[in-house]
C-alpha cells in the first residue's frame, strides 16, 4: 500500500469534517516525529526520536531561549527579553526570524492556523502578543492588559493565556484577544488543554479548569504541596493524564510531580532524583521531563512511574521542550 496517498487520503476526509484542527506537541500518541528541547543558557538546542537518545544542534545565536512549540510543519522557537524568534522544518537546522517587538516573550503555541507568542515589556508593564501564520513572518504586537503573561495554549476553538495575576485573555483568531476576571493573585505559571478543558496551575499548587476558556472554576482538590519551597512551574496533557512538575521556590531542587485523569483530582508522584525541574510534554507514548541548570531528565511512559535519563551535557540550561512529527500524520487534542 502507498502510505504516503493514504495519510493525504485520509487527512482530506478529516479535514472534510473538522473546521479546525491542531497539531500540538504536548498531547500526540503518533510514533513519528522528533522531541525538540532548548537550552536556556546557550545557543544550543537537542533532538531525539525517541525521548531517550539525544544529539546537539545550534540555535542561530546565543539568546534566552524560553519556549518552542510544533505546528504547520515547523518547530518554532521564541528568546527572551529580544525580538528573536526561530524556526526549523526538522528541529535540527535553525533559522532566526524577528519578532515585532522586543520584550520578555514567555510563551508560544500553535492551533488554527497561527502561532501565537504571548510576553511583557516592563517599566511599565505592558502585555504584548504576536501572531504568524508561518512561523516566518510575524505580525503585532498584539495588546494586552498590563500584565506579566506568562502561558499561551490553544484547544476548543481559541487560544487561552494567562498572567501571573490570574487575568485570563482568549482570543479565537489569535488576534483579537477578551479578558476575563482574574482567577486570584496567586502566581499563575502554566496552561494547557486536554480532554475537553483547559487546566491552569499556579505556583502554589491551586489549579483552576474551563471547558470553553472563558468561564474558570477552582478544582476542591490543589496540586500537593510536599514542602515549603515546593513550586509547581509547568502542566501538559498526553496520554489520557495530565501531567505537572515542581521546582524550587528559593533556587534549590525538587522531585515532586502529580498527575490527574481529569485535571481536577490529583496524585502526587515523584521524579527520579532532586532538580530545578522545568518543562514537560509528551509524544510517541512518553513524558519527557527537563530541568535547568541539570543535564539529568526523566521520562514515564504512563506520567505515573518515572526514569532517569541523561541530557547531552551543554552547560545544563534545558528550558523548554515539545514534540513534533516528521511527516503529514497528525495528532488531535
Amino acid at each position: 500500500m502507498n502510505m504516503k496517498k493514504y495519510k493525504t487520503a485520509f487527512l482530506t476526509i478529516i479535514l472534510g469534517v473538522l473546521s479546525v484542527w491542531t497539531i500540538t506537541g504536548c498531547s500526540n500518541d503518533v510514533e513519528s516525529g522528533k522531541f525538540v528541547v532548548l537550552n536556556y543558557a546557550s545557543n544550543k538546542t537537542a533532538y531525539s526520536t525517541d525521548g531517550v537518545n539525544w544529539t546537539v544542534g545550534d540555535l542561530p545565536s546565543g539568546r534566552s531561549w524560553i519556549s518552542v512549540c510544533y505546528g504547520n510543519g515547523k518547530f518554532v522557537a521564541i528568546a527572551q527579553s529580544s525580538n528573536i524568534a526561530a524556526y526549523s522544518l526538522d528541529g535540527i537546522t535553525w533559522t532566526e526570524r524577528t519578532l515585532p517587538r522586543t520584550g520578555s516573550w514567555r510563551s508560544i503555541c500553535y492551533g488554527n492556523g497561527k502561532f501565537v507568542a504571548v510576553g511583557y515589556i516592563t517599566s511599565p508593564t505592558l502585555g504584548i502578543a504576536a501572531y504568524s501564520t508561518d512561523g516566518i513572518h510575524w505580525d503585532g504586537p498584539t495588546s494586552l492588559s498590563n500584565e506579566v503573561w506568562v502561558s499561551v495554549c490553544y484547544g476548543n476553538g481559541k487560544f487561552v493565556a494567562i498572567a501571573q495575576s490570574g487575568t485570563v485573555a482568549y482570543s479565537t483568531d489569535g488576534i483579537h484577544w477578551d479578558e476575563k476576571t482574574s482567577l486570584g493573585n496567586l502566581y499563575w505559571i502554566s496552561v494547557c488543554y486536554g480532554k475537553g478543558r483547559f487546566i491552569a496551575i499556579a505556583e502554589g499548587g491551586t489549579v483552576a479548569y474551563s471547558l470553553d476558556g472563558i468561564h474558570w472554576d477552582e478544582t476542591t482538590t490543589p496540586l500537593p504541596m510536599p514542602s515549603w519551597d515546593t513550586d509547581w512551574i509547568n502542566v501538559c496533557y498526553g496520554g489520557g493524564k495530565f501531567v505537572a512538575i515542581s521546582t524550587d521556590s528559593g533556587g534549590g531542587v525538587n522531585d515532586t510531580a502529580a498527575y490527574s485523569l481529569d485535571g481536577i483530582n490529583w496524585t502526587e508522584r515523584t521524579l527520579p532524583s532532586l532538580e530545578r525541574w522545568q518543562s514537560v510534554c509528551y509524544g510517541n507514548g512518553k513524558f519527557i521531563a527537563v530541568a535547568f541548570g541539570s543535564d539529568t531528565a526523566a521520562y514515564s511512559t504512563d506520567g505515573i512511574i518515572w526514569y532517569p535519563m541523561q541530557m547531552p551535557n551543554v552547560g545544563g540550561g534545558w528550558m523548554s521542550i515539545t514534540y513534533g512529527l516528521d511527516d503529514d500524520i497528525f495528532g488531535f487534542l
